[in-house]
């Protein structure tokens, strides 16, 4: 069955339609925001006959923006956000209705993919660690700042440092100037922290894990780590998975 799948994230809203083959085709993101400029979505999906929008937000304010949104553009389409119980994954967390839909819709898609035990690294406003044991449970995991959110906060919660944007590795660890010494305490901190967070997650682990990149700073530390997969559509593929066996 097709339909658009929209993913709400805390800083940018992720969309793509999936045609009836399964085939997934990624329309423009939108920045999560009250004044979200929806219309090239719009226009990409102008022609296209949209009967199902299927949601999934960790952003409750923008949840309204986004089915206001929805409704005014895509009038006979039956719009539904998914909740947790729907996701087909075991949530063993102490709390579960606690875990982001989004950890868990990215959790049961890669496990749907590679069958074993894996861990689902998300590279987004926070940086998520998802485990999933053998049998397809999901466990629990880790959370931190993101990298946008970092360099956001080094700006904004001091007086003198710069804004920097994104880089690549830096030429080397120790900064000749302070451009240099942010961006190498971005790259080289993040390093160490995904080595890290991956090395406490497997000693509490049975077996090797299979282990992916998702979000949308994916790329920045793929290098680092060639044993990762790379799956930018993790979270929009949950959302199929779950819209699919509903």
């Amino acid at each position: 069955m097709s339909f658009l799948a929209i993913d709400i994230g805390n800083t940018t809203i992720h969309l793509g339609f999936f045609e009836d083959e399964g085939n997934l085709i990624r329309l423009p993101s939108v920045l999560s925001s009250l004044q979200a400029d929806f219309a090239p979505v719009a226009l990409k999906t102008r022609g296209i006959d949209v009967r199902n929008v299927v949601v999934a937000s960790v952003n409750p304010p923008m949840s309204d923006v986004v089915e206001m949104w929805a409704r005014n553009v895509y009038e006979d389409a039956e719009i539904r956000f998914l909740e947790n119980g729907d996701v087909p994954i075991a949530n063993l967390a102490d709390r579960p209705h606690e875990v982001g839909i989004d950890r868990l819709l990215g959790a049961a898609a890669f496990y749907r993919k590679c069958k074993k035990q894996c861990i689902v690294v998300d590279f987004g406003t926070a940086v998520t660690f998802d485990v999933v044991s053998a049998k397809g449970e999901f466990l629990g995991g880790a959370i931190s700042a993101g990298i946008a959110l970092t360099i956001s906060a080094l700006h904004s919660k001091t007086a003198m440092l710069p804004f920097l944007e994104q880089t690549a590795k830096p030429a080397r660890a120790i900064g000749r100037n302070t451009k240099e010494a942010i961006q190498s305490g971005l790259y080289f901190g993040f390093k160490g922290l995904i080595s890290s967070m991956l090395e406490a997650i497997e000693a509490e682990l049975p077996e090797k894990s299979a282990v992916c990149f998702t979000g949308g700073s994916l790329d920045y530390l793929a290098a680092e780590f060639p044993e990762a997969a790379l799956e930018p559509n993790l979270t929009l593929e949950g959302i199929r998975l779950t819209f699919e066996e509903i």
